[in-house]
């Protein structure tokens, strides 16, 4: 049986905007935990929308995040992470390119911008 945290756990956990809540997220993790990569996208949703967080510190955050608690397919969200850092694409977007370069997936868009992301030989380590 899996012990999943929701977004709500993660947000405490990164931000510490709430000490009791902080510390007691904090305990959940440290025992083991799972997250899903839903609860990564309203995250970076939240952290982007709500607290108005640089896209390079939500990239630093879901790496924080992804060494303490397992989820599936994390290289790829590593990598859409790393490439939300560099650029302006939106995350599912960046989900979308990390799963087409790690995985050669083939994606199919009309976005311009996500098209362009698609062809680049860069998979994101340089983060702005």
């Amino acid at each position: 049986m899996l012990k999943i945290i929701d977004t709500n756990i993660t947000l405490r956990y990164l931000i510490q905007d709430d000490y009791n809540l902080a510390v007691k997220a904090k305990e959940i993790i440290d025992e083991g935990a799972y997250t899903l990569p839903e609860c990564i996208v309203e995250m970076v949703y939240v952290l982007s929308k709500v607290y108005k967080t640089e896209r390079k510190e939500i990239y630093f955050a879901i790496l924080d995040l992804l060494q303490d608690v397992e989820m599936i397919d994390k290289q790829i969200y590593i990598n859409a992470a790393r490439i939300f850092g560099r650029t302006k694409l939106d995350f599912v977007d960046c989900i979308l390119v990390a799963r087409h370069k790690l995985l050669n997936d083939k994606i199919h868009t009309y976005d311009k911008k996500l098209e362009k992301e698609l062809k680049s030989e860069e998979l994101g380590d340089n983060v702005k």
